[in-house]
């Protein structure tokens, strides 16, 4: 689970930011990852306030975080 969230968060700091994006990003890297446990993990995130939704878009919350991902 933890590379699962890693993962997210790289991607997003990437600028893959929608929801099909991330999809798309984890079936490029051969990563299974079904709808439900990709909505659970970005659920995780933003309750832990690592990431929030702008506009049916994803964004990492604090910036120095981003670039510590990149």
């Amino acid at each position: 689970a933890k590379q699962k969230y890693e993962k997210i968060l790289r991607y997003l700091s990437q600028g893959q930011n929608a929801w099909n994006e991330l999809r798309l990003s984890f079936s490029k890297d051969k990563i299974k990852l079904t709808e439900s446990q990709l909505g659970l993990y970005i659920n995780e995130l933003q309750s832990y306030g690592f990431i929030e939704k702008l506009d049916a878009r994803y964004h990492i919350s604090d910036s120095l975080l981003a670039k510590a991902i990149k």
